[in-house]
């Protein structure tokens, strides 16, 4: 799932009510991956849940399953762009 928000910020995300592993990835206004983080599900009820920050204001915030950055080898720095799928 991808999330545009209409200005970089730093943004927080946390795993309630989610029980499928995730990782995100914080990208700025350029498309630059500052950051991802893995977020395991939250399964203590009595505990509080985990919150996952973004070390610097981020434009877009990408969750995808568990690990996908790490299989894909996407390191920060590393850039995303639009797929314009008409032709």
């Amino acid at each position: 799932m991808l999330f545009v928000f209409d200005r970089p910020n730093h943004c927080s995300f946390w795993m309630k009510d989610t029980n499928v592993a995730l990782s995100i990835g914080f990208f700025d206004s350029d498309k630059t991956l500052l950051q991802w983080v893995d977020m395991p599900p939250h399964e203590a009820k009595s505990e509080p849940h985990s919150i996952y920050r973004s070390s610097r204001p981020a434009l877009y915030a990408l969750e995808v399953p568990m690990g996908w950055f790490r299989k894909n080898q996407i390191q920060a720095g590393e850039k995303f762009r639009w797929v314009n799928s008409e032709k």
